[in-house]
């Protein structure tokens, strides 16, 4: 297994940037996120996760070029890919253009893993990344709110911060202390981010919601899809905490984890939508 880190991402090689690519899709396929089919019938809109439609990461791999038929489990209309690789390897090329840094695992000449950083603002945040969902989040609600919590006032919107990206590690591949070393490793390239504040948004269903909150992060903000925007002071905050840690296994963290991971099962249970089929919907 090989780690390789690139402070600038437009500096990927275009191999390398397809190899990601291809690992985003199966990431954002994959449970709890299940961004891989959705329905044609714009009444439903249902989505459908590669276990669904696979039944697994093996068994998409083993079919990736077959014919596919698949119909909505939902209403029985046909489904359709959520992510074209030919679409989505152009949007990436764009937002490599920004001070971006990307950490990529291999395994076997194959990208297995990825982690994203990115030196942004509010305003390129919800047009970006908080925005892509229907009935998401009220943008000028948002702005105001992320400037406040960021920064203590409204309207500072132009203001750089850091967002972190989702940290995916392939199925097939994945080890428990694997993401303590991918995070510290890019993390630690971009010491220049010492004093911003940083924002990381996920799901209180993913594997990383209790790792989050085992590094200090905060939950702020949480939409109709359950995903929840978190929150750091500083980034040396994180650089700090890996400073002082060598492992997610250490006991007392592994207590701090576990509790997280307790907490985060308890707000699934209460709030079986967490967890429930995803619908992108035009209404709210």
């Amino acid at each position: 297994m090989e780690i390789k880190t690139y402070e600038d991402a437009s500096e990927i090689p275009e191999e390398y940037l397809s190899g990601l690519v291809d690992a985003q899709i199966e990431c954002w396929w994959q449970r709890p996120f299940d961004e891989h089919m959705i329905c044609k019938n714009p009444k439903c809109w249902a989505m459908h996760s590669i276990e669904e439609v696979y039944w697994s990461l093996e068994g998409y791999r083993d079919r990736v070029n077959d014919v596919l038929t698949f119909e909505c489990t939902e209403c029985n209309s046909w489904v359709e890919q959520f992510y074209k690789k030919d679409e989505y390897l152009e949007v990436m090329r764009e937002y490599f253009k920004w001070e971006v840094s990307v950490l990529l695992l291999f395994e076997n000449d194959e990208v297995e893993g990825f982690w994203i950083i990115s030196k942004t603002n509010i305003t390129k945040l919800i047009e970006t990344e908080f925005n892509t969902r229907p009935w998401s989040y009220d943008k000028e609600e948002l702005k105001s709110k992320l400037s406040e919590i960021a920064f203590w006032q409204n309207n500072l919107n132009e203001k750089e911060l850091v967002c972190l990206h989702h940290v995916f590690v392939s199925s097939l591949v994945r080890k428990w202390n694997m993401f303590f070393e991918l995070l510290s490793e890019l993390l630690n390239i971009n010491k220049s981010y010492s004093s911003l504040p940083i924002i990381w948004e996920t799901l209180y269903a993913s594997r990383f919601y209790p790792i989050t909150r085992t590094m200090w992060f905060q939950d702020y903000i949480l939409d109709s899809y359950w995903y929840v925007i978190q929150t750091m002071w500083e980034y040396s905050e994180l650089l700090d905490f890996f400073k002082d840690h060598t492992s997610f296994s250490d006991k007392n963290l592994l207590r701090t984890l576990l509790k997280y991971k307790r907490d985060s099962l308890k707000q699934i249970w209460l709030n079986s939508k967490c967890i429930d089929r995803k619908f992108y919907t035009l209404e709210d």
